[in-house]
């Protein structure tokens, strides 16, 4: 789809009238008229990957995805330690900024924080870095470097005292308002707490919550059954599907590879759960109803999960089921076939590729880089795309996203421009067919509901360095406007 200049009549939360205009976007909401000069719309932005809760707690929670030694994130959680409870947290730290690139080790904050916990997430969210008495509180007696990894990792976390509940809310909040600033009308959280599911029913019930919550719920270890037993839909929040994982990740070398990492020849990465006990989970929770999401990333990884869903896909063969492989970062060109499925969908976070190849993917998998980040590959062979941006690992723009599927450094994988907006707006719509709350409207509109983002130009001159959001509509109300453009009130 095209950025559009298009007069739009809004009452009652529905579209009544559509007309092209020719000199920018006009809205008429409940009878009042807003003129964006010189604008562009589109339906609304989704996010089809990223972590709610997570954006919010990374305004709030020091971030450390720019500092470049460990000696400085030390230094900063000295002068402004964030407690939750008695344990110092933090997030985003990422050796590969750092001059050595060598990860950091338990033995600086020992010296630090002798006798305070400390644990602080690396960028991807796979790792942790911990003191001392945070292995001895975790029963870990024997960890010379205090780098956690996975399902270490989550043994770890888990011993951390809860949020408050108005501390979960603020970030919630404060996680909508950042989206809407970048166009962001519906989301797929990926991985939810199922402790947040009442946080999010509440916040919903309230007309609190105004951007569209799609919730994949963490089913890693079967503890979302306590909580749900079959897929929920209210107005602005529902549990679609599950989460599961089959591997890690690359920067710390938890991705599962066919062959061994570049730079380290005795590993090849792990996968989290045998396919046996995967294929288990999976038909569990189809039977329920939910939409199955996994993460893979490796090229082993991303083997075993679409030879599974093949096989789901066979045995479901007269049920609506949706298949979503997380990342597909590493597919291996025989696999790449496998998209075809209608069933199965490519959820891609398009920014990865421009931080994981500044150096990172390429010490990790050499030559394998060049069948890695398949995005056209999997259009050409019949797969459905759809965009995220894993935030707050990486920035929720779209823009940005945008901007990588259109000027790859790889001409094979350049997306044309309406198919890159396709994998944010119209094919995650794909995802949520039956979804009766989704409005459709008569007379073959352009529009089927009341989301839209309203852009200062039509991306056509690919000038997205100067492209901004100038508004964005949420459920026909104007949540979010660039106070710099100078809308008209007509």
């Amino acid at each position: 789809m095209k950025p559009l200049q298009i007069e739009i009549e809004l009452q009652d939360n529905q579209i009544k009238r559509i007309k092209n205009i020719s000199d920018g976007v006009r809205l008429i909401i409940e009878g009042k008229s807003y003129f964006f000069q010189g604008g562009y719309l589109l339906p609304g932005f989704i996010d089809s990957h990223l972590h709610l809760f997570g954006i919010g707690e990374n305004e709030i929670v020091p971030n450390f995805k720019d500092i470049t030694s460990a000696e400085e994130i030390i230094s900063i959680i000295k002068d402004s330690p964030f407690f939750r409870n008695n344990w110092i947290t933090g997030f985003g730290w990422n050796e590969e900024n750092f001059a050595d690139k060598n990860l950091p080790d338990k033995r600086m904050l020992d010296i630090a924080f002798p006798n305070i916990p400390v644990c602080l997430k690396r960028v991807d969210g796979h790792a942790v870095w911990v003191n001392s008495i945070a292995l001895q509180i975790a029963g870990i007696s024997k960890h010379p470097t205090g780098i956690l990894v996975d399902t270490a990792k989550d043994n770890m976390l888990n011993l951390i005292p809860k949020y408050s509940n108005s501390q979960i809310i603020k970030m919630i909040l404060k996680a909508q308002e950042i989206l809407f600033q970048f166009g962001i009308t519906e989301v797929c959280d990926m991985d939810t707490d199922p402790e947040l599911i009442e946080i999010y029913k509440n916040l919903d019930n309230e007309n609190a919550l105004q951007i569209k919550v799609h919730s994949y719920i963490s089913a890693q270890y079967d503890d979302y059954l306590r909580y749900i037993s079959q897929p929920y839909l209210g107005n602005m929040f529902s549990i679609d599907g599950i989460k599961l994982f089959a591997d890690g990740a690359l920067g710390s070398r938890g991705a599962s590879l066919f062959e061994p990492y570049n730079d380290d020849a005795n590993n090849s990465g792990k996968i989290q759960i045998q396919p046996e006990l995967l294929y288990k989970k999976m038909q569990v929770a189809i039977d329920l109803g939910f939409q199955i999401a996994t993460h893979a990333i490796g090229d082993n990884a991303n083997h075993i999960i679409l030879d599974l869903y093949q096989k789901l896909s066979q045995k479901y063969i007269n049920k609506d089921i949706i298949l979503r492989v997380e990342h597909c970062q590493m597919v291996h060109p025989k696999d790449l076939i496998k998209f075809s499925n209608p069933r199965i969908f490519a959820s891609v976070q398009p920014i990865h590729y421009v931080s994981d190849t500044k150096g990172m993917a390429q010490s990790r998998i050499g030559k394998r880089l060049e069948y890695s980040y398949p995005w056209k590959s999997i259009i050409n062979y019949g797969g459905t795309l759809l965009s995220g941006s894993d935030a707050p690992i990486e920035s929720p723009d779209p823009i940005l996203g945008l901007d990588v599927l259109i000027h790859s450094e790889r001409p094979d994988q350049i997306l044309d421009m309406e198919s890159a907006i396709d994998t944010y707006i119209t094919n995650p719509r794909k995802l949520f067919r039956n979804n009766s709350n989704n409005q459709i409207n008569q007379n073959n509109l352009p529009f089927s509901e009341t989301n839209f983002v309203i852009l200062n130009n039509d991306l056509s001159q690919k000038s997205f360095n100067r492209t901004y959001v100038v508004a964005t509509i949420a459920n026909g109300n104007i949540v979010y406007i660039d106070n710099k453009y100078g809308v008209i009130n007509e």
